[in-house]
């Protein structure tokens, strides 16, 4: 880890003590648990995906509220509940802090155009579980950007409130955790390929599924296929932008 990752890591550390310390901790006395805490944990987030090489990076890492930095929105507590940072050239892994912010509804890294592709590596933190608000969680990547490994954590079976998850174009591998069966609210699920670099997820999609209120399900390009059975056959047939169809 280099010397400024170090550094970084550090300042989170001593945000996230709520009472004072001794001086042998390197912490130097106790911090505002909400506002402080969320200011910490994005200036590290900041500091390690090229933050200086962002975009737009309006205030990010001074003073100014919170809400006035670019992409982030908070509530009259001063929780941060949406983090808007799609196509802005962010570098680097997805940092598992990120979990801290419960009061989340709204999180998107990805990308829609190839101008200022973000360039996320890494897997996908099972910490993002605890961001049991979340609404929204945009990791789509790119032909010729975000390339998160790795599986897809079983965690996110947790946010119940998810109403869209986009996971595809990354290099995702393993199979669909059973566990996104808990998501009952979730009307969009996009885990497809790259058409020339397949998404490499793959095995059957869990019987689990069934029951979950999907609108649309992207799922092309990949190794994964639909089991045979009547009644899950009856449930894709269901979703009004199936985008995938390959029996087991």
């Amino acid at each position: 880890m280099s010397r400024i990752n170090r550094i970084a890591l550090r300042r989170l550390q001593c945000a996230l003590v709520f009472m004072s310390v001794s001086a042998a901790s390197g912490c130097s006395g106790p911090v505002k648990p909400v506002e402080m805490n969320a200011r910490q944990v994005l200036t590290t987030f900041y500091e390690l995906t090229g933050g200086p090489r962002w975009r737009s990076n309006d205030n990010w890492g001074t003073d100014a509220p919170l809400d006035t930095w670019f992409g982030v929105t908070t509530d009259s507590e001063g929780n941060v509940t949406e983090l808007r940072l799609a196509n802005n050239s962010l570098s680097g892994r997805i940092r598992p802090e990120l979990g801290m912010l419960e009061s989340l509804e709204y999180l998107d890294f990805g990308q829609s155009h190839h101008w200022y592709l973000n360039g996320l590596i890494g897997p996908i933190p099972p910490e993002l579980g605890n961001l049991r608000n979340l609404r929204f969680l945009g990791l789509r990547g790119h032909v010729w950007s975000n390339g998160l490994t790795g599986p897809i954590p079983p965690e996110l079976g947790n946010l119940r409130n998810l109403e869209t998850l986009e996971l595809g174009a990354n290099a995702l591998t393993g199979p669909i955790p059973p566990e996104l069966g808990n998501l009952q609210n979730l009307g969009t699920l996009s885990v497809y390929g790259k058409v020339t670099h397949r998404n490499r997820l793959s095995g059957q999609l869990p019987l689990s599924l069934i029951g979950v209120p999907l609108r649309v399900f992207r799922w092309f390009d990949t190794g994964l296929c639909a089991p045979a059975s009547e009644e899950f056959a009856e449930w894709l047939a269901s979703i009004e932008h199936n985008e995938g169809n390959r029996s087991c």
